[in-house]
């Protein structure tokens, strides 16, 4: 395996990770915004009653909007791309595997995340 193998290896390895852990950085970005918006209003916001609307939590809410985009249509047909690109590579079942697991218990995340939470702030962010 040449110099240039390794590193292209390594770049894959490095994508494809970022790709599996897409729903847990996008759970990460949703907490982030509800901390966000509970720091700003100074309490956690009333579903149907407040809105909070300044240009920080915009480009926060536009950069989880983007995530999220990314992570529902975009991380898994990527990764499965590299994982096709990788499968013949010795020692690659062992990582995909890995990030398949990363990948579910993200997605198991995601949903526990909007079904358990207790401040309804999940309710008042899709209103």
């Amino acid at each position: 395996m040449g110099e240039h193998d390794a590193t292209a290896l390594g770049r894959l390895r490095i994508v494809s990770w970022i790709l599996a852990a897409s729903p847990a950085i996008l759970v990460v970005l949703f907490l982030t915004l509800g901390v966000h918006v509970r720091l700003g209003l100074g309490h956690w916001p009333m579903p149907m009653w407040e809105n909070y609307d300044t240009a920080a939590y915009n480009v926060h809410e536009l950069l989880f909007t983007g995530w999220l985009l990314f992570a529902l249509y975009g991380a898994v047909p990527i990764w499965l791309g590299c994982v096709l690109l990788g499968w013949r590579t010795p020692g690659m079942r062992r990582v995909f595997a890995g990030q398949f697991l990363a990948l579910v218990s993200g997605c198991a995340l995601v949903v526990a995340t909007v079904a358990l939470d207790p401040t309804r702030f999940v309710e008042w962010f899709m209103d």
